[in-house]
């Protein structure tokens, strides 16, 4: 019984060694206020900026990353039990964001995106759903209080469309011919890199989950959620003619079903 308890004290003492609880509170320097979905070591910050975390005693670094901030390494003094670490984040130029941009597309696959283009006499609005080999489009066009729509469903191999909100209705002849015709196809990508190449002047940081892009003839504003993911893009073009174009993008609905709206 004793050397039961003495081997589970040793193992209790080699626990306490070798891990330390990690509390990290990451801010932004020049804002002063907590940064949400930086992560830390794979660990997201919440809404305030902090996370909590079991780490290995003897760990040095510390790496914190999130789309707007410098990427920054921090190096972590020796503790028992418990350590706590306040990190300043850097606010990134436009060239340094659109790398993390490039980065972050890099790694959607599967997503949903609604862009909307506002003119004083017309509104168009083109909704796209990849998931794998399943596919949706639907374009909505609205002028002279005229409105319009198309909706092309490809899911499981079979094609279907719905015009003007009318009744769904089989492909089942020529499905290549109708898909040549009348899918468009535009990656998220191209959309946010066409947004981006209307600005390259300066940046102002809002907040942490709002970050401005400015231009000679445009405004990019940029939101994230609290997990770090941008969500919405809005470009305010000032000339040659006012217009608005709003991106929302959503990469958790992205299933694709013959019910979407």
């Amino acid at each position: 019984m004793k050397k039961t308890l003495f081997t589970i004290v040793i193992l209790l003492v080699v626990f306490l060694l070798m891990f330390v609880v990690e509390e990290v509170d990451v801010s932004d320097k020049s804002l002063n206020t907590g940064v949400a979905g930086a992560k830390v070591n794979n660990f997201i910050t919440d809404p305030y900026g902090k996370t909590v975390f079991l780490n290995f005693s003897f760990a040095n670094l510390l790496s914190v990353e999130r789309i707007g901030y410098k990427t920054t390494l921090v190096k972590l003094p020796f503790r028992l039990l418990f350590r706590k670490t306040d990190v300043q984040l850097e606010e990134g130029d436009a060239q340094y964001i659109k790398e993390q941009i490039n980065s972050w597309l890099g790694s959607v696959i599967d997503y949903k995106y609604t862009f909307q283009n506002i003119t004083k006499d017309k509104n168009y609005t083109f909704t796209q759903i990849i998931d794998g080999d399943n596919i949706y489009t639907k374009t909505l066009y609205t002028t002279n209080e005229k409105t319009t729509s198309l909706e092309i469903f490809v899911l499981n191999g079979k094609v279907y469309t719905k015009e003007d909100g009318g009744s769904l209705r089989e492909i089942t002849e020529n499905k290549e011919d109708f898909l040549d015709s009348n899918l468009i196809l535009i990656p998220l990508s191209d959309v946010i890199y066409d947004f981006f190449s209307e600005v390259n002047e300066k940046v102002i940081f809002e907040s942490p989950q709002k970050i401005v892009f400015i231009g000679k003839n445009a405004n990019l504003t940029m939101e994230l959620l609290t997990d770090g993911q941008p969500e919405k893009f809005t470009l305010e073009v000032l000339m040659p003619v006012e217009e608005t174009s709003i991106l929302t993008v959503d990469l958790k609905n992205t299933s694709v079903s013959i019910n979407e709206n």
